[in-house]
């Protein structure tokens, strides 16, 4: 079995000015922190208590969540709070965290059906619920044994109903309540079993004792079993020494005289060019007494520093999970507290890498392929256009014996009287080689022709081509032969139009028995149908006889 524990506590309210700020609840945590896992009486691992204070509401469920999920069947856990506490108008009780509003509860505070919705969704078996704010003692409009009791469920309120819970009024500077809790884990509380042990009851019998004899606050409780849930160990008495004696310490006195606001500081999901800003954590005094506080890590990705009551850690983490610890110690009382630095931070995205370019197909590949090759654009001016032809060479036309050669002058003319000339009907023709054009016939019209339908592409036949008598459409004739109450009918009609679109993609015959079918098949759906027109007024006619 491990013992877990989850400590809250809020003690600034910045966005609602009603809520007034508070002193004790940053160092009830850390009173409680180091009770339970004190070296003699302590039953928890320092690693197994997360303490986180001043958080917001949104941040105080990713703990509850993370809380809850990490428990075993067997494991106990412990939720602590101390904060402010309130009351909707039907009596629902709000934890606040750092950004509560007391106007926006719903939207803005941990509700006590959201604390429940965790408890009833975790592993484990065994739950303890320490509130210590005021109205704790109410839960959604009841009592708080009605609202959070159930199996393995053991719950502790500092006050009852409505009361109000008392804030920092013990030397320590924590609230009475968390006080007098410490100091029964640290040894107060009386082992009435004799078994060594420190249970849950045994406990609570403590803290109420104390605050009656202190204060009028009253604490309540309810635990769903016997309540013998162990929480620390007897503290052995110390051998004597014979040497002069020293003053004796008192064994409600906590190992170490200071605390820190926070033992863990977790960062989720970190980018990794992320700029983190310094992570301040409080040291709180338990005492008037003087502490020397050195800080120290030995770990590359964190630095601290001590700046008064504070330390300062600045954090400078890897891709990847970073885990390292920062250790604080008193120089003059020799204690040392741990704070546990945790950061995950997200990979970079890789680099985009541009495509690589293709080479250019090989020509014989191309070639095997039967593809073409297309040409290389180029970026060479177009040709210029060519010239326009010049005009042909044409021979000239025949001349007439006497004329004179080409490219010559003709003769002179020389004054011959007209009476000298050939007469008119035996001069020579001007041009012997001219033929008259044949004589015209028009063409006798023809009738207008009809326009042919464009062809009908089959696709050739090849070696997976059917041929022979399509099946479907003799399927199709055979069973609108058998009528079967329709049955045959229906499907004859079915493999008909089934073979009439086979028959056209591969061209195989069967064309007449598809249609033959389709036809039977319809005449022996119209002979289904009117048998049953019949068979209704058969049976009309016989009931109303």
């Amino acid at each position: 079995m491990t013992y877990r524990a989850l400590l809250i506590g809020n003690s600034t309210f910045e966005a609602d000015a009603g809520l007034n700020p508070l002193n004790a609840p940053t160092k009830d945590v850390a009173r409680l922190h180091r009770a339970l896992v004190d070296s003699e009486t302590g039953l928890f691992s320092d690693e197994n208590v997360r303490l986180v204070t001043e958080r917001k509401h949104d941040e105080i469920l990713d703990e509850l969540d993370e809380f809850f999920a990490s428990g075993g069947r067997e494991d106990l856990m412990l939720l602590y709070y101390s904060g402010h506490g309130l009351l909707d108008d039907h009596s629902h009780l709000y934890l606040c965290g750092r950004d509560t509003r007391s106007d926006r509860l719903p939207r803005t505070g941990i509700s006590d059906e959201t604390i429940n919705d965790f408890i009833r969704g975790a592993s484990s078996m065994r739950t303890i619920l320490v509130l210590d704010c005021c109205s704790s003692g109410m839960f959604k409009g009841g009592a708080i044994d009605t609202q959070l009791g159930g199996p393995g469920r053991y719950v502790v309120s500092s006050a009852r109903g409505k009361t109000l819970a008392n804030d920092s009024q013990s030397p320590t500077g924590t609230s009475l309540f968390t006080e007098h809790l410490v100091e029964g884990l640290l040894g107060g509380a009386v082992d009435s079993n004799g078994d060594g042990l420190i249970d849950l009851h045994e406990i609570y019998d403590y803290v109420k004792k104390r605050l009656a004899e202190t204060s009028k606050q009253i604490p309540h409780s309810r635990f769903d079993g016997d309540g013998d849930i162990s929480l620390a160990r007897i503290k052995q008495p110390s051998p004597p020494i014979a040497i002069a004696a020293e003053p004796t310490r008192s064994r409600h006195t906590p190992e170490a005289p200071f605390g820190l606001s926070e033992s863990v500081i977790t960062l989720r999901d970190v980018d990794h060019d992320e700029k983190l800003r310094p992570e301040i954590v409080e040291i709180l005094r338990f005492s008037d007494d003087d502490i020397s506080i050195t800080a120290e890590t030995f770990d590359d990705w964190l630095n601290v520093a001590l700046i008064g009551d504070k330390l300062v850690v600045t954090l400078s983490p890897v891709p990847g999970n970073n885990r390292g610890k920062v250790l604080v110690r008193d120089r003059l009382t020799g204690s040392v507290q741990i704070l546990r630095v945790e950061a995950f931070v997200r990979p970079a995205p890789p680099k985009a890498v541009p495509p690589a370019a293709e080479p250019p197909p090989d020509a014989a590949a191309t070639a095997a392929r039967g593809e073409a090759r297309r040409p290389e654009p180029t970026t060479e001016p177009p040709p210029p256009p060519p010239p326009p032809p010049s005009e042909a060479y044409r021979a000239p036309p025949p001349q007439p014996p006497n004329a004179p050669a080409w490219n010559q002058s003709p003769p002179p003319y020389t004054n011959q009287p007209y009476s000298s000339q050939p007469p008119y009907g035996n001069q020579p023709p001007y041009n012997p080689t001219y033929s008259a054009p044949p004589p015209y016939h028009p063409q006798p019209a023809q009738p207008p022709q009809r326009p042919q339908p464009p062809p009908v592409y089959r696709a050739p036949l090849t070696s997976g081509t059917k041929t022979g008598t399509n099946g479907m459409a003799v399927a199709s004739l055979v069973l609108s032969l058998f009528w079967i109450y329709g049955i045959g009918s229906v499907l004859a009609i079915v493999f008909a139009r089934k073979a009439k679109r086979q028959i056209a993609q591969t061209g195989q015959s069967g064309s007449g028995l598809a249609t033959a079918g389709r036809i039977i098949g319809w005449i022996g759906i119209v002979g289904l149908i009117l048998l049953i027109i019949v068979g209704i007024a058969a049976q009309g006619s016989g009931s109303g006889s």
